[in-house]
């Protein structure tokens, strides 16, 4: 279905060198019901790789996780992460320097659609090597709220920072030794959704996130636009419209390069209700200083090009590395989605390469890089019927032997 590409550096259209050679994809979740947002961590310690996802529909979602042994280069069957009689779904996984792994995901109950009582918690696990620990409770309320948390898992000293985002409010708790603390009370003062997040120097926060649409006509102020904005531990800086009135934001990430400055990319999907796109593409922000250096269009454009996720990853090196969703617009319907991607070194991007070509679309991607590894996984095939796809650099990953059954468990064992 998919062949694999090799991606390589080029600066002044020249190849100066073969840098990543990608494997074939794998479908590691053939389940009964669908497969959706998935998220990939390494495991810096063992090499493994952890892949979680949001598996079913409607209130009964489960967050299911596979691992990629990389002693014995082995696929570990699926295992079930949550057991909730409501709805388990959009998990933040994290891998930290000291190989400790950190899940968190939104689980909604209601008593009228037979759960005990009706509530919506944010729940947490962490890996012990061979396994998750027991449950437990980040934050409960006693409603049923109309959707799940967006989380956002970061790496503090001695433990772990959670950062829980709804609307256009934000609360951060963090975990040391004597566990969570309590999350505050909901912070609606920045005006804007953080989305992702990268770390400087100076242990100092910088975040991508949505807000408001700079656009009034039509249908725009109900699209966003991409924002930029910094923690420093005590205090936030003023919210940056990085976008603009150039067009909308669909989707937004956020990383560091080898010189220390901040890329904030985002995509514009150019839906049909917004006066302000003009075209789907993908643009950049860089900022040096909390000041926006430098504006432009990532990708070349392609006539009726049609552009919805994408997911920026730093390697070590701090060589950047982008992948993203892209297909044509026929009709307002995007069809023929595949993977795409190209890296950043030398203050340049290279030049664009497809990795996939399936016939069925492949959508939220996310990306990863841990030593001389990319790793990347998404969901592909007919809505309804979505599976999750990995494929990867330099860790010779072979097809998994399927030997799980999804069955969605609703008691506690």
């Amino acid at each position: 279905m998919i062949a694999p590409r090799v991606a390589g550096l080029v600066i002044a259209g020249a190849v100066l060198a073969l840098l990543f050679k990608w494997g074939p994809a794998f479908d590691i979740s053939e389940t009964a019901t669908r497969s959706t947002f998935p998220l990939v961590a390494l495991d810096p310690l063992s090499g493994d790789l952890h892949i979680v996802w949001t598996e079913g529909a409607g209130l009964q979602r489960q967050v299911l996780h596979r691992r990629w042994r990389a002693d014995i280069q082995k696929w570990i069957p699926i295992s079930q992460v949550g057991y909730s009689p409501g709805d388990d779904a959009m998990p933040a996984l994290l891998f930290d320097e000291s190989g400790v792994g950190h899940i968190a995901w939104t689980r909604r109950y209601l008593a009228t659609a037979g759960a005990p009582d009706t509530g919506t918690e944010i729940v947490y696990r962490q890996w012990l090597g061979e396994g998750w620990s027991a449950e437990e409770l980040v934050h409960h309320v006693d409603s049923f709220l109309a959707d799940a948390f967006h989380l956002i898992l970061l790496p503090e000293p001695g433990g772990a920072g959670l950062v829980a985002v709804w609307g256009r409010g934000y609360s951060w708790a963090q975990r040391g030794t004597a566990g969570w603390s309590p999350l505050p009370p909901f912070d609606y003062s920045l005006g804007i959704s953080l989305m992702t997040a990268a770390r400087d120097e100076d242990n100092h926060w910088h975040f991508a996130a949505f807000g408001p649409n700079s656009g009034t006509q039509g249908f725009d102020p109900f699209y966003s636009d991409a924002y930029y904005t910094v923690f420093d531990g005590d205090d936030w800086t003023s919210p940056i419209n990085v976008s603009g009135a150039s067009g909308i934001a669909h989707a937004v990430d956020i990383a560091f390069d080898a010189a220390g400055q901040v890329h904030l990319l985002w995509s514009d999907n150019n839906p049909i209700g917004s006066m302000e796109s003009a075209i789907s593409t993908i643009y950049e922000s860089v900022i040096t200083d909390t000041v926006v250096i430098s504006s432009s269009q990532v990708i070349p454009y392609n006539l009726n090009q049609s552009v919805q996720d994408l997911s920026l990853a730093a390697d070590e090196k701090g060589q950047l590395h982008l992948m993203w969703s892209e297909g044509i617009q026929i009709e307002f319907e995007s069809v023929g989605l595949n993977l795409h991607y190209q890296d950043y070194a030398q203050g340049g991007w290279s030049a664009e390469t497809v990795l996939t070509s399936s016939k069925a679309d492949s959508l939220n991607v996310h990306l990863v890089a841990g030593g001389d590894h990319l790793v990347a996984a998404w969901e592909e095939g007919p809505s309804t019927e979505e599976q999750i796809y990995v494929m990867s650099t330099n860790l010779d990953l072979v097809a998994p032997v399927m030997n799980f059954s999804y069955l969605p468990l609703v008691t506690c064992p």
